[in-house]
C-alpha cells in the first residue's frame, strides 16, 4: 500500500507566507533560509488560537511552544547552512 503524506494546515500556512509575504520576496531574501525561518517566526508570532488573548499569544511566542518551534527552525536552518 502506498504511503499517503498529509501536510498539516499550519505548514501550508507557513509555505504560503514563505511564497507570498512581500518582505520575504525581496532580492537576496526570496527562497533563502532566512525567508524560511522568518515564515516560521511570523506564523508563530501572529497565529491565533481559539482561546487566545494577547497575553497568551505573547507568552506562547516568547516562552512556550511557539518559542520552542522557532528555536528548532533556527537550529535546522543553521544545520542546513553548515
Amino acid at each position: 500500500m502506498a504511503k499517503v503524506e498529509i501536510t498539516p494546515p499550519k505548514w501550508i500556512e507557513v509555505k504560503h507566507l514563505f511564497e507570498t509575504r512581500q518582505d520575504l520576496q525581496l532580492p537576496g531574501v526570496k527562497g533563502a533560509l532566512w525567508a524560511a525561518y522568518n515564515a516560521v517566526t511570523t506564523f508563530e508570532d501572529y497565529r491565533e488560537a481559539r482561546d487566545d488573548t494577547r497575553a497568551k499569544r505573547l507568552d506562547r511566542a516568547w516562552f512556550g511552544s511557539g518559542a520552542d518551534l522557532k528555536v528548532k527552525a533556527l537550529t535546522e536552518a543553521l544545520r542546513f547552512a553548515a
